[in-house]
């Protein structure tokens, strides 16, 4: 249900980020909701705030329940091994790969890779095999056009909440699918987990997109093409290697306990303040 997806959403990256609200007055709307007092006090001092949030939660009971902004997931786990750079998906059956990932390395001494988070090869006859986590979450279908609909009508306001809120809601339909996860392999999140420590990525392993910083080569999403069919849930890959609809998230996640987020270089996608939201 999309009311599940957004209770993991970012305040601050729908309402900061993408609708310009001060952190500070980001941090007191949700308070504002449910406290009369609270909020006649937040109008006083940025009414732009208030009207935003009001907004977006007509935007969230228009479209709740209908096929705007309808989610779909698909995840797997696959069996996987390293070899130096190279990242091997094996079927569950058979010691050929399916696929292989050969990821970029940081330029230093020591530097990291993210097939460091996968156990290496082993000798056939002591055949040990890691898992790797991959999904594609969207909550993107009809997003484009509605959007274009409200901006012709002249509710610009209006399109670019929906635009936002799709957005936001991929990548709150991620970090719900991450935690579960996370318990499927059984490491689920401690009780007192806050969701502002999920999105600081305080929680054991991490996900990785392709066209950010530890893996910048957007190409390898063809990759993720040939081990999972995202075209089930109406995702589609563009020449550019892009993913239709844009509110998408795709990752590769791996469980081992040092992983971390870092840089091999020159990146693919946009840079984002937020780096560990975006992974």
């Amino acid at each position: 249900p999309i009311d599940q997806i957004w209770s993991y959403l970012n305040p601050l990256m729908l309402y900061g980020r993408h609708l310009g609200i001060r952190g500070g007055s980001v941090r007191l709307l949700e308070k504002a909701a449910n406290n009369a007092s609270a909020r006649q006090e937040l109008e006083s001092k940025d009414p732009k705030a208030v009207k935003i949030w009001d907004a977006v939660q007509e935007v969230k009971d228009e479209y709740r329940g209908t096929e705007i902004m309808q989610p779909s997931a698909i995840f797997q786990f696959f069996r996987a091994s390293s070899q130096g750079n190279l990242l091997h998906f094996y079927p569950k059956e058979g010691h050929q790969p399916l696929i292989t990932f050969d990821f970029p390395r940081q330029k230093k001494l020591e530097g990291l890779c993210l097939a460091d988070y996968t156990l290496p090869e082993s000798p056939s006859e002591v055949l040990i095999r890691d898992t790797v986590g991959i999904f594609i979450v969207s909550v993107g279908k009809g997003v484009r056009q509605m959007a274009e609909y409200l901006k012709n009508k002249g509710d610009y306001l209006k399109s670019h909440i929906v635009q936002a809120l799709a957005l936001e809601s991929a990548e709150a339909y991620a970090e719900m699918i991450h935690s579960q996860l996370r318990k499927t392999w059984g490491f689920p999140d401690a009780p007192e987990t806050s969701m502002m420590d999920r999105f600081q990525a305080k929680y054991r392993g991490k996900r990785y997109s392709f066209g950010y910083p530890a893996c910048p080569q957007l190409e390898d999403q063809s990759l993720l093409w040939k081990l999972i069919q995202p075209s089930e849930i109406g995702v589609q890959l563009t020449d550019g290697f892009m993913m239709d609809p844009e509110a998408t998230v795709s990752a590769i996640v791996f469980h081992h306990p040092a992983a971390s987020y870092f840089s091999v270089g020159q990146t693919s996608v946009e840079g984002d303040s937020n780096e560990s939201n975006r992974q």
